[in-house]
């Protein structure tokens, strides 16, 4: 045969290619090229195992072109690997492979075009190929065998002892036979990226408890994986005729499932199946089954009917714990429904999520109704920017919420209420829910309001008392001028008792005088009263903190009990008496100590107490929670009163 009809056919003659292999024994760079050897790997035939579907090809091409051997070579970048290989004798048949030096498929992968030799012995590319001897090599025709993406992987080839003249029909019957090859190539790829994925979906499946199914058609059988067969009680392999699978179907949900099923395969919907059902096993065990699936969109073989596939899974824990959260949901909200505070919740921005029955009972709205709007409704208009301003200060800083404000009733009329709320934290610190109440306070507020009247009217009648007396005494200075200088130190007293009583209930609407509201404004504003001549007997000195209405009531009371029963019985009974007051403040309270020196001598303690003292000294500790000793020294009285720190600011 010819070299040109070769030609004509693709098939390059020696020393007329440019792609020829390099001298010297230095591969072709299409040979060793990167991007082909990584397509060789990925196909996973080198080293495998012979397979039936490459050697009935090579049978065939060797029983078609008459030739004693046929090979499936796949060439890299230092051998050829026979993948089959047909009448190839020992050692190399168990070899399955040469070197490179001895590959004739090399110069096929390095033209990427078919190769022939009709006589080795006088072939100037492949003439000094150890094969000749080694393999018996005399006569060889290799087409290229490609990856769906044009890589060649290596060459069918055929071989003979003898020389052989190959035909153009040869050439183009082995290029068909290379075409099943690269289709057994293509086939056996996705064959292992479906099994592949297979396992995948397995393990998937494995590892997060689902079991696979599949169903050919709303009323055919049902195939499903071990782990599916499991989780629902049933034993065996094999399909489940659809009618045993139903008979397994809680009778509730029964009817509900088949319809989802029905619907899943309605070629109007969208193909989907998603439900929740319970299962009874065999021994009555009642499990709940989360199935979801959808319409594969290919026929059945041999049927015209879709197949459902998809995945079941075992949620019984699941809803066991949502029956939990649902019961203590319940009995969270009848809880909070007993309760006589208008009860209520939010999330962390601010926005409510659930009134209990108090506050639809309050406020008239419709029950189930968490518009954040309708509790700004309700708000006094007066109240209504204070309140907000509160509850936005909470929620950006996470401190409690405390506010008293108005609430229209369902009647229209605005009542006093307590709003608290406190947030609830997760184990991050981090808040999920702020929590709270709104509590009717208006008649509390209301008999405040009352009690406040009547003291403000009892303090304006005792300021009237200190005004007549003051007049009387006056008055009697003028009818006797002898007792003027008597009447001036009465009066004098009678108008610091004045004062001191105005500091401690100051005139509605007066201002307090700065640096005054505190513990030694008090006092010294109370001791005035028993100078004598210009000439104080009581001394002052100590540490200085504020102090609020109740407290310096109580505070006063004890004081001026102090400086009566020091004026009748104690040292100031006396020209030369004198009483110290000395204040401290440590960590834990403040501390005031009233010590009596120069009086007559002290005998012991009183044999009972006056009502004054009584009074006094109760006022103390109910309003200030004080703690007060005694101290009955024969040189006079020591008293110490210990006040726990916040209760001087109430």
């Amino acid at each position: 045969m010819s070299e040109a009809p070769i030609l004509r056919q693709g098939i390059a003659a020696p020393g007329r290619e440019s792609r020829n292999p390099a001298p010297n024994g230095t591969l072709p760079e299409q040979v060793t090229a990167g991007a082909r050897l990584r397509a060789l790997a990925e196909t996973g035939l080198l080293d495998s195992e012979t397979e039936e579907r490459f050697d009935r090809i090579t049978r065939m091409v060797a029983r078609t072109l008459g030739v004693p051997i046929a090979l499936f070579s796949l060439v890299d970048d230092h051998r050829q690997f026979f993948k089959s290989a047909f009448g190839l004798a020992e050692p190399w048949a168990s070899r399955r492979g040469t070197p490179l030096s001895h590959a004739f498929c090399q110069h096929v992968v390095a033209r990427d075009a078919p190769f022939s030799v009709e006589d080795v012995d006088t072939h100037e590319v492949v003439a000094a190929n150890p094969a000749m001897r080694e393999l018996g090599i005399a006569a060889y025709l290799g087409v290229p065998v490609r990856d769906r993406d044009g890589q060649v992987l290596g060459a069918l080839c055929a071989v003979d002892i003898e020389p052989h003249p190959w035909s153009d029909e040869a050439v183009a019957v082995l290029a068909d036979f290379a075409a099943l090859v690269e289709g057994e190539i293509d086939l056996r790829a996705e064959v292992t990226r479906r099994r592949e994925a297979e396992e995948m979906l397995h393990l998937a499946a494995a590892a997060t408890g689902l079991g696979l199914w599949w169903l050919n058609g709303a009323d055919g059988d049902l195939t499903c994986t071990a782990a599916c067969r499991t989780m629902v009680g049933l034993d065996g392999e094999g399909v489940i005729p659809t009618a045993v699978w139903r008979g397994h179907i809680h009778p509730d949900d029964r009817d509900e499932a088949a319809r989802k099923v029905r619907a899943a395969f309605d070629p109007a919907g969208d193909g989907r199946l998603q439900h929740e059902y319970r299962m009874l096993k065999p021994d009555g065990e009642v499990v709940w089954i989360s199935s979801i699936g959808r319409i594969d969109g290919q026929p059945n073989v041999g049927s015209r009917t879709p197949r459902l596939v998809g995945t079941v899974q075992d949620i019984t824990q699941r809803k066991r714990t949502e029956e939990m959260l649902a019961h203590n949901e319940r009995r969270w909200r009848e809880i909070l429904n007993t309760m006589p505070q208008m009860v209520w919740s939010a999330q962390p921005d601010g926005r409510y999520d659930f009134f209990n029955d108090r506050w639809y009972e309050f406020t008239g709205f419709p029950r189930g109704m968490v518009d954040g709007e309708m509790r700004r409704a309700v708000l006094h208009p007066d109240d209504a920017e204070r309140g907000w301003s509160c509850w936005q200060h909470a929620l950006a800083t996470g401190e409690p919420y405390d506010i008293e404000y108005r609430l229209r009733r369902f009647d229209g009329e605005y009542r006093w209420t307590l709003g608290r709320a406190l947030p609830l934290r997760n184990e991050a610190g981090e808040i999920e829910r702020w929590l709270g109440t709104s509590t009717d306070i208006h008649d509390r507020k209301m008999a405040e309001e009352q009690r406040e009247l009547i003291s403000r009217e009892l303090s304006h009648r005792i300021k009237n008392i200190f005004a007549v007396v003051n007049s009387l005494v006056t008055l009697s200075a003028r009818v006797d001028p002898q007792a003027r200088p008597f009447a001036d130190a009465v009066r004098a007293r009678i108008e610091a008792l004045a004062q001191a009583h105005d500091y401690v209930r100051p005139p509605r609407g007066a201002a307090g005088q700065p640096g005054r509201q505190s513990v030694l404004g008090l006092l010294e504003t109370l001791l005035v009263a028993y100078r004598e001549n210009g000439r104080s007997h009581i001394t002052l000195s100590g540490h200085d903190v504020s102090t609020g209405v109740h407290a310096a009531t109580a505070l006063a009371l004890l004081v001026h009990e102090l400086a009566t029963n020091a004026v009748k019985y104690g040292a100031l009974s006396t020209p030369d008496g004198t009483v110290t007051l000395t204040c401290t403040d440590t960590a834990d309270s403040y501390n005031i100590v009233w010590q009596e020196r120069g009086g007559p001598p002290v005998e012991g303690p009183p044999t009972r107490k006056g009502f004054g003292t009584l009074m006094s000294e109760r006022a103390a500790a109910a309003q200030l929670g004080a703690d007060i000793t005694h101290a009955w020294a024969r040189e006079g009285l020591t008293v110490e009163i210990t006040v726990p720190h916040g209760r001087l600011e109430h």
